[in-house]
């Protein structure tokens, strides 16, 4: 069925909500990013620095809807997040903040954690977050929360006292800015002959779209195809997004399996899987940053089929299964089979990752390694995760090792 005004409608307004006012989007250039537009929009506080979500002076902070319902903050790097992805949410730049001094921005003055102040509006965006956050328990948990702001002047022990103050602030009862419900978008197309950024709700809206536009591009967090828009200067004619595509984002378990939607963010694996397999928390505490995992999806890692993508290793040990699906039906596939060289995959034309299945249980105990330049937001030089079953005398029965 082609894709038309009766088969898959424009939204009448497809719109975010920008410092709490209503603001068209719709019909704006798919390779935009959300940086560029808040600059062009007279809001400079988000800077561009490296523009490839290693700096964090781009932070902002986007809406999201967890899994009761409930609406919170997540600070995100601007700079590789396409406009379309934020339409039907809201945004909140630190102009957005009011014109008194926010507790975290006083915060900051306090403790002297600001002096170029190139850096410190994203360090206050990403710290919006934070203080919403009630699992930041120990000084490494609020290292993490800022590990994707990189500040040249300052020094970190100021950044840390302010952050510090600011959440006690915070836990008191004042500094939280409640963030505000805000409709998801209605599936979309282009004027036709203009680029195009669709928002499928169903798989089968999502296969109509790719049977018309085969060459159209998927997009899940975008914190890949962002950098290639931002520093390999690519260009996409059609993309489309995979974020509210129905079942895509389900996350639920049973006594034997977990079954994980391809759309699920590596924040939310690591809060679900993370208490139960331990070596997956380590590594997702040294996997991008805050802002990255916060986009960053299982699936879109798996699919870039890149060798430093941390996650395949240790998926390659835990053995698991991934659900292909396509207009024709599922298909199901063992994630060894599924990398078939270097940026290549098992994907078939107009086919997508759907659900990736992890057993539980499996009498296997495993530790995970990275080499790096450095700790904190780095790709890997060597990652490996290794898996180790022992039977009767400790004898090993099988061993498994995955690496990239």
């Amino acid at each position: 069925m082609p894709i038309g005004p009766d088969s898959c409608p424009p939204a009448e307004s497809v719109t975010v909500l920008l410092n709490g006012a209503s603001v068209e989007i719709g019909g704006e250039n798919p390779n935009v990013m959300l940086l560029e537009w808040l600059r062009d929009r007279g809001l400079p506080g988000a800077k561009e620095g490296c523009n490839q979500g290693d700096c964090g002076a781009c932070t902002v902070a986007v809406s999201f809807r967890d899994a009761t319902g409930a609406d919170h903050w997540q600070s995100v790097c601007s700079c590789l997040l396409p406009l379309g992805s934020v339409a039907g949410r809201a945004v909140l730049t630190v102009e957005g903040l009011g014109g008194e001094l926010h507790p975290i921005q006083s915060a900051l003055v306090r403790h002297h954690g600001s002096q170029c102040g190139y850096c410190t509006p994203g360090i206050v965006m990403s710290m919006v977050e934070g203080c919403q956050r009630r699992d930041l328990g120990t000084l490494e948990d609020l290292e993490d929360q800022l590990a994707g702001n990189l500040c040249r002047c300052t020094g970190y022990n100021s950044i840390r006292d302010a952050a510090l103050a600011a959440l006690g602030v915070a836990h008191a009862g004042g500094g939280i800015i409640p963030a505000p419900k805000a409709n998801l978008p209605t599936p979309s197309v282009g004027e036709p002959g203009k680029d195009r950024f669709f928002r499928p709700r169903e798989l089968p809206d999502l296969f109509r779209i790719l049977e018309q536009f085969p060459a159209a591009r998927l997009v899940a967090g975008g914190t890949d195809l962002g950098r290639e828009i931002t520093t390999g200067f690519r260009r996409f004619e059609c993309l489309v997004s995979l974020e509210h595509v129905g079942g895509l984002s389900d996350l639920s378990g049973t006594r034997d399996e977990w079954r994980i939607g391809a759309s699920v963010t590596l924040t939310r694996l690591g809060e679900v899987l993370g208490g139960e397999f331990a070596e997956l928390g380590g590594l997702l505490r040294r996997f991008g940053s805050r802002q990255i995992r916060n986009r960053a999806t299982l699936g879109g890692n798996l699919v870039t089929a890149s060798p430093v993508g941390d996650l395949a290793p240790w998926l390659l040990t835990m053995d698991a299964r991934l659900v292909l699906a396509s207009a024709t039906g599922e298909r199901e596939l063992g994630i060894a089979a599924f990398f078939t060289g270097h940026r290549k995959t098992a994907l078939r034309p107009a086919e997508v990752l759907q659900t990736i299945i992890l057993p539980r249980h499996d009498g296997f105990r495993r530790q995970f390694h990275k080499v790096s330049r450095r700790r904190d937001l780095d790709i890997s030089t060597l990652s490996a995760c290794f898996a180790l079953k022992l039977g009767a005398g400790n004898r090993v029965e099988e061993l498994r090792i995955g690496c990239g």
